[in-house]
C-alpha cells in the first residue's frame, strides 16, 4: 500500500534513507546523497507540502519517495531534450528502500502513473543499479541535468512569547522522567502544568485572544512552577565549570585558535581569582595551630612580585594535602628566569618546571 507520509513516519524514513546511502556506498556510488541528504528538515517540508509518500505492508514501512506534480526547477537546464516539454508532468524523487522488498520502483511508477501519465525521474550517473531499474520501468534516457548549485532553504520565524512558554512547559515535562509517578512533587508539577495549559485559547492562533492567553499561561507558570514549587531544601544542585575544546568541530583553524586562547584565558582568570580568595580572603594557606609558619604565603608573595614585574602569569596554592605546594603559571619565555628567581628562596631541588604536552590523555599499560 502507498499512502501519504505523516510526521510520525519521519524517523522510519530517515532510517530507510540511511540504509539506501549504505547500499550506494557498497555499490561504488560515493558522491550521491552525501552529508545526511535527504535531511530531516527536507522530509518535514515534503510532508507539510503533501509530496512525501511511503510504502507499507503488514510488516511496516519499507520504502519512501517524493512525488511532485508540476514544473521541477532542477529540470530547467538539461544537456539533451525531454521527449515532451509541453505536457504537465510528475516527478519521482528520493526513492529509498530498506532492501526487504523487490520491485519498489515499479510499484512507485505504477502508482504515480495513475495520477499523472507523463513522468520524469533522474539519478546520479554513478547510481548504476537505479539507472538499470529506471530503464526496466520504461524510462528513456534524455540527457543530463546539472543541479550542483541548487540552494535549499528553510526559513522559520520564532515568536519570542510562544518560544518562552514552550520552554517553560518543556523543562518540567523533561523532569518527569527522573521522578517517580507517585512523587508528590511530580503530582504538583502535573497539576500546575495542566492549569497553565488550560489557560491557552487555541481557537484562533496568533489572534489577540491567543497572545493574551499565552501571556496569562506564562504568568501563571512563573508563579505556580518557578516560584511556588522552586527552592526545595531536599534538592541540592552543584555546578562545576568545564571547558571543552573540540578542534574537529566545524570551525576554521583561526576560530579554533581564538576559542582556545579565550578558554585558557578564562581558566587562568578563574585560577587567579580562586588563588587570591584562598590566600588573601580565606587565609587558609597556613596552619591555624602555628600561624607563624607562613612559608606558602611567603612564596606566593615572592612569586606575585615576579609576575607583577614581567606583567603576566598567575599563582595560587595547589591542592589541600601536599603540605606546601604552589602552582605558578608563567610565560614560557620567562620560565628559566622564574626558576632561577624562586630557587634562591626555596632551593632549586624544590622547583619542578612543567608544561602542557601536545597530545591529550594517554594509556600506559
Amino acid at each position: 500500500m502507498i499512502r501519504p507520509a505523516t510526521s510520525f513516519d519521519i524517523p522510519r524514513a530517515l532510517a530507510i534513507y540511511h540504509s539506501a546511502r549504505q547500499f550506494m556506498r557498497r555499490s561504488g556510488n560515493t558522491v550521491q546523497w552525501v552529508n545526511g541528504y535527504p535531511s530531516e528538515a527536507l522530509l518535514r517540508s515534503d510532508v507539510a507540502a503533501g509530496r512525501l509518500f511511503v510504502m507499507e505492508d503488514a510488516g511496516g514501512v519499507y520504502a519512501v519517495f517524493a512525488f511532485i506534480i508540476g514544473d521541477d526547477p532542477t529540470y530547467q537546464v538539461i544537456d539533451g531534450a525531454w521527449l515532451d516539454d509541453e505536457m504537465p508532468y510528475g516527478t519521482l524523487h528520493r526513492l529509498g528502500s530498506d532492501g526487504t522488498h523487490t520491485g519498489v520502483l515499479a510499484e512507485a511508477v505504477a502508482w504515480a502513473w495513475t495520477r499523472c501519465p507523463h513522468l520524469r525521474a533522474d539519478t546520479h550517473e554513478d547510481n548504476h543499479p537505479m539507472r538499470r531499474c529506471l530503464e526496466r520501468a520504461g524510462f528513456a534516457y534524455t540527457g543530463t541535468i546539472h543541479n550542483e548549485f541548487n540552494l535549499f532553504m528553510e526559513i522559520q520565524e520564532i515568536d519570542p512569547e510562544i518560544e518562552a512558554l514552550y520552554y517553560d512547559l518543556k523543562v518540567p515535562v523533561e523532569a518527569f522522567s527522573r521522578m517517580e509517578k507517585e512523587d508528590r512533587n511530580r503530582m504538583l508539577l502535573e497539576n500546575a502544568l495542566n492549569e497553565g495549559i488550560n489557560l491557552l485559547d487555541l481557537r484562533t492562533p496568533y489572534s489577540e485572544e491567543f497572545y493574551a492567553s499565552v501571556r496569562a499561561a506564562s504568568a501563571y507558570l512563573k508563579k505556580a512552577v518557578y516560584t511556588d514549587l522552586a527552592g526545595h531544601d531536599d534538592v541540592i544542585a552543584s555546578c562545576i565549570g568545564h571547558t571543552h575544546i573540540d578542534v574537529a568541530w566545524l570551525w576554521t583553524v583561526a576560530q579554533t585558535r581564538e576559542k582556545t586562547a579565550r578558554s585558557f584565558a578564562t581558566v587562568l582568570k578563574l585560577m587567579d581569582e580562586s588563588g587570591k580568595s584562598s590566600w588573601e580572603l580565606l587565609q587558609n594557606c597556613y596552619c591555624i595551630k602555628d600561624c607563624h609558619e607562613q612559608k606558602i604565603p611567603l612564596v606566593l608573595a615572592l612569586t606575585q612580585l615576579f609576575l607583577n614585574k614581567i606583567g603576566g602569569g598567575i599563582c595560587r596554592i595547589h591542592g589541600g594535602g601536599f603540605a606546601g605546594v604552589i602552582a605558578a603559571v608563567v610565560p614560557e619565555k620567562e620560565m628559566e628566569n622564574y626558576v632561577e628567581y624562586i630557587s634562591r628562596y626555596v632551593g632549586k631541588e624544590n622547583v619542578y618546571p612543567m608544561d602542557i604536552r601536545a597530545v591529550g590523555a594517554a594509556h600506559i599499560g
